[in-house]
Order: structure tokens, then sequence, then C-alpha cells
């Protein structure tokens, strides 16, 4: 149950965490962020089910942040120790050394996490079962959980890019989400819900803060038809809790669908309610990813566009209310989609 990593995309140290926790037990009313369905008679079906979200970064320090994957009991535990260890203590190769001896030199059953200092000179740390390897684009990786698989196809495959590690992350996390809400494949391997993304900057490690994530069909003939997906994923943070609200768009609205939140605490928080107003959510994110599956000449072909900062008012206007949302492309949005699409083209008749 989880996905948890730390790569390092242009030497850049980046964490990713899922939310998920499931159980054998099903929860009747419990749903997901990416509001993925998974038919009744399925969900029976699978040893483990979907049952409520927690983030699995712990933050014990801006210099020292752990992921973890595994039983929960044990992971609140690790946790504890953790922040009770490091209050006072230096955060430094040593005191790691130290703290693992006294309290996992023998592995616990059903528990790993990858323990990351915010010094790429500093080793990683790791507990449990996790997964080393490299790729051109990740660079060096450590991995654990049930989504280890699907991340190490998924990196090892893609192209390197010049882009900054928050970017580099939003990408993995955008196509794990769309990849959630297409087929289904997070979920029935037991991790998923959302996403967490971590960077390491001058000042320590830093959250990737204030995200929307969308998603997009676009068709590709004589003419490009696109067309976005009901939900839009607005993710941000107040103190340790990681909230997140499944906004429906206005094609959603008219469908009848309703929006949703989600109050996701740390592993030793308490659920909060959320403080942000509904006008922040009628303005436009820090960042935007959006995954687009541009169906062309036959074959499907997936492309992420993420725009940060200011580049976000340059290809979208944002408004709505508390209940849908709206965001409508300008020019340089279609402008861009042709350009891809064109890209993908002349790449397909090119292999």
């Amino acid at each position: 149950m989880t996905l948890i990593a730390c790569l390092h995309p242009h030497q850049f140290r980046t964490l990713i965490g899922d939310v998920l926790i499931v159980s054998p037990e099903a929860i009747s009313d419990m749903a997901v962020p990416t509001r993925a369905y998974i038919a009744p008679e399925e969900l029976r079906r699978m040893h483990l089910k979907p049952t409520t979200l927690r983030r699995k970064v712990i933050e014990i320090s801006p210099e020292l942040i752990a992921l973890w994957s595994g039983d929960y009991f044990a992971a609140r535990v690790f946790a504890q120790r953790a922040t009770d260890w490091f209050r006072d203590a230096p955060v430094n190769e040593e005191a790691l050394v130290t703290f693992l001896e006294a309290h996992y030199r023998q592995p616990v059953p059903d528990f790993s996490a990858i323990i990351v200092p915010g010094n790429n000179a500093n080793r990683i740390s790791t507990i449990g079962e996790v997964y080393r390897s490299s790729s051109s684009f990740a660079g060096e990786y450590l991995v654990a959980g049930r989504g280890r698989t699907i991340f190490k196809d998924m990196v090892d495959v893609m192209r390197p890019e010049e882009s900054a590690p928050d970017v580099a992350g939003l990408r993995i996390v955008n196509d794990l989400t769309a990849r959630e809400i297409v087929t289904g494949e997070p979920l029935r391997a037991a991790f998923g819900g959302a996403y967490e993304v971590l960077y390491l900057s001058p000042n320590g490690f830093e959250r990737v803060d204030d995200v929307m994530h969308a998603f997009a069909l676009v068709k590709v003939s004589t003419n490009i038809h696109v067309s976005h997906y009901s939900f839009v994923m607005r993710q941000w943070y107040e103190n340790d809790q990681f909230c997140v609200f499944s906004q429906v768009t206005e094609t959603g609205g008219s469908q009848g669908l309703e929006s949703a939140g989600f109050a996701i605490p740390s592993i030793l928080g308490i659920k909060q309610q959320s403080v942000k107003t509904v006008e922040f959510l009628a303005t436009r994110p820090r960042y935007l990813s959006i995954h687009h599956l541009f169906e062309i000449d036959g074959k499907t072909v997936p492309y992420t566009l993420t725009l940060k900062g200011d580049s976000v008012e340059e290809f979208f206007n944002f408004g709505g209310d508390c209940q849908r949302i709206s965001f409508e492309a300008k020019d340089s949005y279609l402008q861009s989609i042709c350009k891809t699409a064109a890209s993908i083209q002349n790449s397909l008749h090119s292999d």
C-alpha cells in the first residue's frame, strides 16, 4: 500500500509520496480525489481496498524528511521515534546511524522507509525493502511500496528534459494520476489517490504547494478537438495537513456531478476542517499540470504540460465558484497544442 520515491532529476533531490491507505475491508462510502471508478464486483474481489487517506511524508525537520510504506501502526511508531529523537539532536549522518542502530537494527515486518537528509552529499538511509536504480530522466532513485514496478517502468522510459525538480516531480505524479483516472491501474495495485512532491532547495526541503491537475483528450484529424475531464484536482497545504479539492468543471456540473474536498493529515496528525475560502478555488493556482492524451493516426500518445506562476495566466483565464471551476483556454494554449500535435505526428511518421 503505497508509492514512495526519492529521485534526482538533473542531480536535484526530489521526493514523491502517495496518500492511499488500504485494507482487506471495504469502506462503502470511500472516495478518492481522482474520482476514479472501480465496479463494486471488482472491488469486492480486490484483496486490498481503499480505506482512508494519510500522508506518507514525515517532515521531521526542514533538513530531514522520511517517507514510509507498509504497516500503518509501525509507521506511527517510527514517526514518533524520529520526531522525538531529532527534536534536539543535530541532523547529520552520525545521528542518523545512531538512531537506526538504536531502533531498527532488526527489520520490522511489512514496513519500509526512505530517510532523506537535506544535503545531496549525505547518504540516504533506508529501512526494509527499498529498490535502487537509475534512469536518464530520474537520475539515481530509490522507490518502495506496491507502486514500485509501475514507477520503475515509467521513469525508465521517460525522456530527460530541461526542467526544475518541482516540474519533474509533477510530470511523474500527473502521469500516475491520469492512469488512475483512465485505467484504475494504481488503485488495483493498492496505491494512489493523490501525490505530494517535495524538492531540496538551498533553504531545505520545500513542498510543491498549490497545484492544479487537469486532464484532457485531444483528438487530431483535419481539426484538433480538446475535451477536458469532468474534474480538476486542486492541492495545497495547511500546516502539516495536505488538502485536495476535487472540483467539478463546467462540463461535469452539467452532468450533475458534485465537487468534494479531502483533508489528509500527517501520520501523527488529526484531520482538520480546511480554512481556505471559496474564493480561493476560483483563482489561478501556482502550478497547473495538464495531462493530455493525444489520439493521432490511430495511436494514443500522452503529453504533460506543466505551467508555473505567471505562465499559467498566459495560457488560461480562471473563474467559477465553490462548486464549479472554469478555466478558459487562450489562443496561446491552443497554439501550443497544435504545435505539440504536429511534433507528435512527425515523430510517428519518422519511426
